[in-house]
């Protein structure tokens, strides 16, 4: 994951709901460069967009991490599994 997808999902973790003119003055980008790190974002659904009126409002969008949180219970549990294994047999 790009740098700059990291801060963004910590920006917008920590900060809630922002428009890409927002994002782009917590992180010094252009509106065109954080409306590119966002689509690439949303299209991985880790955020999710609503529109306010006038504005598009980025959000985290939790449920996009299930599969990831998956991902490394499953990598630490066989990490550890061989672990106990090891340090059974030793």
């Amino acid at each position: 994951m790009h740098v700059r997808h990291l801060e963004i999902l910590r920006i917008l973790r920590d900060r809630g709901d922002l428009s890409v003119t927002e994002l782009g003055r917590q992180i010094a980008l252009t509106q065109q460069a954080a409306s590119l790190h966002l689509k690439v974002l949303q299209q991985a659904g880790l955020v999710e967009v609503r529109r306010v009126g006038t504005r598009h409002l980025y959000a985290v969008l939790p449920e996009g991490f299930r599969p990831i949180q998956a991902l490394v219970a499953e990598f630490w549990s066989e990490r550890l599994g061989a672990l106990k294994v090891d340090l059974e047999g030793s």
